[in-house]
């Protein structure tokens, strides 16, 4: 833990961890970075795909969890399908098929 001038001295920058926190980074250089990558089912999670810091990390992941399960705007506002509860769906058909 330390402060930004702490940081500075230590690591050479005033972030602590992750990706660089600069104005370029919020203005838009990173919009390709995505939960879904050109690779088949290779998916991104983690602080640096939202934003920073423990809300960042448990929003990106439950939007990696909607990438992988595929779903869109549609699926949630008319569909009104829950990621929760397809979750737990599918941990119930895995238990079954032991």
């Amino acid at each position: 833990m330390g402060t930004p001038l702490t940081n500075s001295f230590y690591l050479g920058r005033t972030d602590s961890y992750g990706l660089e926190h600069s104005p370029s980074r919020y203005g838009g250089a990173l919009n390709d970075l995505r939960f879904q990558t050109t690779i088949e089912n290779l998916f991104l999670t983690g602080h640096d795909l939202v934003t920073v810091g423990i809300a960042g990390a448990l929003t990106a992941g439950m939007l990696t969890a909607h990438a992988v399960l595929g779903y869109g705007v549609a699926d949630m506002v008319i569909y009104k399908r829950n990621l929760f509860e397809d979750l737990m769906a599918l941990e119930h058909q895995n238990e079954e098929q032991e």
